[in-house]
């Protein structure tokens, strides 16, 4: 007799318990869960990926204001070096004689380098013949070296001599690194020809640089709170860096800092180093990353312009990339019960097979469109809707890395317009705030209507706009400065009333490939700034100097 099991405890087969699985509300419910799961998992990656981009554009851009300074050290000493030539008494000192100088003339060059010592930060100054005889020394920490110590022929000893013989008047010549006989450390050799009056090339007036200037200007200016900084020259020697003595030791090479050979980079360290050192010295500019020490670093380096310098700075991995993991830790938190409540309320919805589809497409368009807001309002002024200060930034990066390219024959450059409104609080303080807004959205419609197409205009803050305009030229830009004044001249309607406004403007071209976006918009805010002072007087140029004079600024008044 086949024994019944009640009803109560009779078992569900596994194809009964599959086929619940199947049911079209566990199958939708469970697209969207593995869809919640890859849209959350892919905009919290590409957030992250955008933190990251934004750190690794900020080290570049500490690197190339590094290899900036260190340009701008040497060229500083080539002009120094120079200038100190026109002092007449070393001239008419190497005319007086052939020989060794006359006591009075000797006193007057002894006091000039001395002076010239104590003026700039060198190691050494020295007078030298055209026949390589050295007529007077000044040694930093010795003072004067008496008549008995000079060299009777430096064209052999010295490595900027010879070179430097050959120059035109005003010439100079930077020598590759050597260590000093006087000083006892590396020193780089800086020199320029003594002319006479008659065309005759009488001697040489020679600086020696210690090469720590260059390290004392790296260390100063550090990126992050671990990073370092590393210079190298194209044959792959570590000039400076926190690897220097341990590579010396590895080696084989004295390890004395003040003299020891530079030891090669890339024959040292681990594999990932050789490979960055070997990327580094073969390129003008770039990133790479390296494992130094189990530590995991992302270097940016660019090569010193008019120089075989490199200059390297690294930043580890964990504290370069802080922000992006932090940012993607933040918006998985923040977004992760956003998906959970969207999982829950389409089963909920799924779980009665009513408008099942249209609930997923919504739920999928909804965060898309979140994502595209999210993505709109960071690069974006809540206010106007044109883009802000990063976005602007960006662009004009963008735009100057395109005009780095060869230009074209009408000479087109880069162009930055600043403009504020005049007495735009005065506004705000008659109609109220909300009257001011409407005024700021209605500019911001001038500005876009006034410009070409592919031109870029930003909002900065308060009554401050931007625009960018390239490949114009100066006249161009006044012409659509000129177009934006006319049309933010014009009556606007706000809240029911007429009101009129003016608006300044300066402007700044880019006429260097090497001009960095901070500058730019710092010279036009300072064209902006004079155009404001000189106004209601009758309309002028203003120009200003940066960086030499690479770069002009013109203010304009509404």
């Amino acid at each position: 007799m086949e024994h019944e099991v009640p009803a109560g405890k009779r078992r569900h087969s596994p194809a009964g318990r599959w086929a619940g699985l199947r049911s079209p509300a566990a199958i939708v419910l469970a697209i969207v869960t593995c869809l919640a799961v890859v849209l959350g998992i892919v905009v919290v990656s590409q957030v992250g990926e955008q933190v990251a981009r934004e750190a690794e554009s900020q080290l570049e851009n500490h690197t190339a204001d590094q290899s900036a300074a260190l340009e701008e050290l040497m060229a500083g000493v080539s002009r120094d070096v120079r200038l100190a030539a026109r002092n007449v008494v070393f001239a008419e000192a190497l005319a007086a004689t052939s020989g060794q100088l006359l006591t009075p003339n000797r006193r007057l060059v002894e006091a000039a380098i001395i002076y010239l010592g104590k003026r700039y930060r060198v190691d050494e100054i020295c007078l030298i013949r055209a026949d390589g005889r050295e007529t007077a020394r000044w040694v930093s920490g010795k003072g004067i070296a008496p008549v008995t110590e000079l060299s009777a022929d430096e064209r052999l000893d010295n490595p900027a001599f010879i070179p430097t013989m050959s120059l035109p008047d005003d010439g100079s010549y930077q020598s590759d690194p050597y260590v000093s006989p006087d000083a006892n450390r590396w020193v780089i050799g800086v020199a320029t020809p003594i002319v006479l009056a008659t065309g005759e090339h009488a001697g040489v007036l020679h600086f020696e640089i210690p090469i720590q200037r260059f390290e004392h200007e790296l260390t100063g200016r550090m990126f992050g709170g671990s990073g370092y900084g590393m210079l190298l020259d194209r044959s792959g020697h570590l000039l400076f860096g926190p690897q220097l003595a341990d590579f010396r030791s590895a080696q084989g090479l004295p390890t004395d800092p003040r003299s020891a050979p530079f030891p090669v980079a890339g024959v040292s360290g681990s594999l990932s180093w050789r490979q960055a050192v070997a990327t580094m010295v073969g390129g003008n500019l770039g990133n790479v990353s390296f494992v130094d020490g189990g530590v995991s670093f992302r270097a940016s380096y660019r090569v010193i312009p008019s120089s075989d310098r490199i200059v390297a700075l690294a930043s580890p991995t964990v504290e370069l990339y802080a922000n992006a993991d932090r940012d993607r830790l933040i918006l998985g938190i923040t977004v992760g019960p956003l998906f959970l409540l969207i999982i829950l309320v389409s089963g909920f919805f799924t779980s009665r097979l009513s408008g099942a589809n249209r609930s997923l497409a919504s739920t999928n368009q909804l965060l898309g469109e979140t994502s595209r807001a999210l993505a709109h309002q960071a690069m974006h002024d809540a206010l106007t809707g044109l883009p802000n200060r990063v976005l602007f930034q960006d662009r004009l990066r963008h735009a100057l890395d395109r005009a780095r390219r060869p230009r074209p024959e009408d000479g087109a450059c880069q162009a930055v317009l600043f403009l504020d409104l005049d007495n735009f609080k005065l506004i705000n303080d008659t109609m109220g705030h909300p009257t001011g807004d409407e005024l700021l959205v209605a500019v911001a419609e001038g500005i876009n209507a006034s410009l070409r197409p592919g031109d870029t205009a930003a909002r900065l803050g308060g009554d401050e706009f931007t625009v960018l305009l390239e490949n114009v030229t100066e006249a161009e830009a006044r012409v659509v400065a000129d177009r934006v004044l006319e049309r933010l001249r014009q009556p606007f309607v706000l809240n029911g009333h007429e009101a009129r406004v003016s608006a300044s403007i300066g402007i700044v071209v880019s006429t260097s490939a090497s001009d960095l976006p901070e500058d730019l918009m710092r010279s036009a805010d300072t064209a902006l700034c004079e155009a404001k002072r000189k106004w209601p007087g009758p309309l002028r140029d203003v120009r200003y100097r940066h960086d030499g004079s690479r770069l002009g600024s013109v203010g304009a008044r509404g």
